[in-house]
């Protein structure tokens, strides 16, 4: 599944990651992993700056999309 904004193209992947694709030069500029099974939707915030994830894993993630970190509110990650 693709998902765009005017910046970037989100593919969400049965290999459990999501690849952030920068739309100008095509290249995979991220690629989020952290869930345990299939990604089935993605939204994100009007700046673009954190993508919400779901998965067949039952979990919804915040990832800051320019980091990489995710569960913006976990210590852990």
């Amino acid at each position: 599944m693709l998902v765009c904004d005017l910046i970037c193209i989100y593919h969400l992947a049965a290999d459990k990651t999501i690849k952030i694709w920068e739309t100008a030069s095509g290249k995979c500029e991220r690629t989020l992993e952290g869930h345990e099974e299939g990604v089935s939707d993605v939204s994100w915030s009007v700046d673009s700056k954190l993508v919400c994830s779901a998965s067949d894993d039952n979990t919804v993630r915040i990832w800051d999309a320019q980091t990489v970190k995710r569960d913006l509110n976990d210590t852990d990650s």
